[in-house]
């Protein structure tokens, strides 16, 4: 096995290289199914800090929260009640509280969960905001879903085992007003998936993979809220295989897709889509 640079304290990473990361202090023990966002820097800092929230492993679900500064890649542990354990939950930062953690969704062992929490980082407190409308069902996968601005979307999602909901709306949670609404859409929606991954770039929201039961899709779907029109993409180029639990994130104007699981086992592979001429390669 390949051993990987390790990234120091203050070090600037080389382009396209994947490093290790040794940082001390009270990290979080291995588990799957937790989510992670970054926070920007608050006060004289000079570094964010990224948070792991929630997740299980084989015998129970966590209710934890842990931080890196990415400053002193050191770990700490910011919250240590409050949260509902869960898993395979949606985690958010609005535009209107940016220095806040929403999180929706997921799982433990009692069943799929369809409320909402909110964590404070400078309290480390959550809180439970009263939501005015009803929430979309309970449902697992925290990758099925994308944030703008102040409006968390939602589509899809697992309901048990390999099975996804049967549920092909949107819903959107606006934070600035507490409130659910699943709006009239154009076009063909994707069919019912779960652990497929949903990004945002700009207004469009982009749907790759998933599965339900043993079907695994390599599909790439989009859809502007500008107009609420579902498009089926056609890319060109070295396309993902069907697979899901993978991951993806928007970096200018490319989306990046790794890893996830298919039939056969995990992947480790890299792709590029270019938003704007349509074309997936592998790699950077």
């Amino acid at each position: 096995m390949k051993l990987l640079p390790v990234l120091e304290p203050g070090g600037k990473p080389r382009k396209a290289t994947w490093y290790t990361l040794t940082p001390p202090g009270d990290g979080p023990c291995a588990r799957v199914g937790h989510s992670c966002s970054y926070l920007p820097p608050v006060g004289d800092a000079k570094r964010g800090k990224v948070f792991i929230v929630g997740g299980a492993d084989p015998n129970r679900s966590f209710s934890d929260v842990h931080t890196m500064d990415l400053g002193t890649h050191r770990w700490d542990l910011a919250a240590a009640e409050g949260l509902l354990p869960r898993y395979e939950h949606a985690s958010f930062i609005p535009s209107c509280a940016p220095h806040t953690i929403w999180v929706f969704g997921g799982a433990d062992q009692s069943g799929n969960r369809n409320c909402l929490q909110v964590l404070n980082p400078e309290t480390r407190t959550w809180t439970m905001p009263e939501v005015i409308s009803p929430p979309p069902s309970p449902r697992t996968f925290h990758t099925s879903s994308a944030a703008i601005g102040n409006q968390l979307y939602v589509f899809g999602g697992g309901e048990r085992g390999a099975q996804p909901v049967q549920d092909v709306k949107l819903h959107v949670f606006d934070a600035n007003t507490l409130t659910w609404s699943q709006p009239e859409t154009l076009g063909k929606p994707p069919s019912p998936r779960h652990g497929h991954v949903m990004v945002a770039a700009g207004t469009k929201l982009f749907i790759h993979g998933g599965l339900a039961g043993d079907k695994f899709y390599d599909d790439l779907h989009c859809i502007d809220i500008s107009d609420m029109k579902w498009q089926k993409l056609s890319p060109t180029g070295s396309s993902p295989t069907g697979c899901a639990a993978h991951s993806a994130v928007v970096v200018g104007k490319h989306l990046y897709i790794f890893g996830g699981m298919t039939p056969t086992g995990a992947l480790d592979t890299m792709y590029q889509y270019h938003i704007g001429e349509q074309v997936f390669t592998v790699g950077l």
